[in-house]
């Protein structure tokens, strides 16, 4: 039975969802490989097709954090934003980024130990994913 009723699981081939496949993935999104994939396909979830998982642009520091980490990236746009979501795939925070910012400090002193998934959103387009790891 699944714990999220709206959510689905699904078999996926990952070459189907990063062109490098697992390479890719082994470098950008876990050095360990996964005996089965949990897909929480919630529509306010990150749509993680075609984004550039590589973007320089976009990093965390410190990562692992024990407190608290900057996120920083290009200069905002208009309409930019950055949404944390948690290994359940939950959005556990967002933050509205004012145009030409070029960082936030997200305070994760409240938050569980854990991975977390910070997306970068430009006119609510996934450009750029980092994982975050918060340690107490």
């Amino acid at each position: 039975m699944l714990e999220d009723e709206s959510s689905t699981i699904q078999t996926i081939k990952i070459d189907d969802y990063l062109p490098n496949g697992w390479w890719e993935y082994e470098n950008y999104v876990s050095d360990h490989r996964p005996v089965a994939i949990k897909l929480n396909m919630q529509s306010n979830g990150l749509p993680l097709n075609g984004v550039a998982l590589a973007n320089p642009n976009f990093s965390s520091h410190p990562n692992p954090s024990t407190g608290s980490t900057t996120l920083t990236f290009d200069p905002a746009r208009q309409n930019t934003s950055i949404a944390i979501f948690n290994a359940m795939g939950r959005q556990v925070q967002d933050f509205t980024i004012p145009k030409g910012q070029a960082s936030v400090v997200w305070d994760t002193k409240g938050f569980p130990e854990g991975e977390y998934c910070a997306g970068l959103l430009t006119d609510r387009q996934v450009i750029a994913v980092r994982r975050i790891i918060l340690l107490k």
